[in-house]
């Protein structure tokens, strides 16, 4: 439970530390300088750019902390979804491939070296009205002599999914080791009455 306490810490940490920086900065930058501040006057201008600058920032630190805190649930559907591949690509003439590289683009789609995410084999495919980037993740359903997407899905919910992957391997590491140390402790209370 520690690591996973520590590991949401610190996302939390990366999320809100800038703008709250930038908003501690904005907030107490007036009462630092001034004198400075006395020298220009009371401009309007100065004061009302002052109040965007405070606005704005709140603004970011709120937009930042609301999406900290949904990005949990966002990383639980990406997985979702990226499993429901998986399964789709056990059916016969399917495969779910990663695109390595697109070798060359054109309106009409795109030739593409790709690796078979279950076997390994690197595959190099022609995929009609299709244009995805790098790191994506695509269904990919073999006819005789073409090859048809049948869903894709980008780099950003791919690596969503490896974050609910890494938060769940956490969760489950501290799962089996609090079961082991009570079953340490059955044992070593068992061994006490023995004696």
């Amino acid at each position: 439970m520690t690591r996973l306490i520590l590991r949401e810490g610190a996302r939390w940490a990366r999320a809100v530390a800038t703008p709250l920086a930038v908003q501690l900065v904005v907030v107490v930058a007036p009462v630092v300088l001034q004198n400075e501040v006395r020298r220009l006057g009371t401009d309007r201008a100065l004061s009302l750019g002052w109040l965007a600058a405070v606005i704005a920032s709140l603004v970011w630190l709120a937009t930042s902390a609301t999406r900290a805190a949904i990005q949990p649930a966002g990383d639980r559907r990406a997985f979702v979804r990226v499993q429901e591949l998986r399964v789709l690509s056990g059916l016969p003439h399917h495969a779910l491939l990663c695109i390595l590289r697109t070798v060359w683009s054109t309106a009409a789609g795109q030739r593409a070296d790709a690796v078979d995410v279950r076997t390994g084999a690197v595959i190099d495919l022609w995929l009609a009205d299709a244009s995805l980037p790098p790191g994506s993740y695509a269904l990919v359903k073999f006819t005789d002599r073409s090859s048809v997407l049948v869903d894709a899905v980008p780099p950003g919910l791919v690596l969503a999914a490896r974050r609910h992957t890494r938060r769940e391997g956490v969760r489950h590491h501290e799962r089996s080791g609090r079961k082991r140390r009570a079953a340490a402790r059955v044992i070593r209370t068992a061994e006490t009455l023995l004696r």
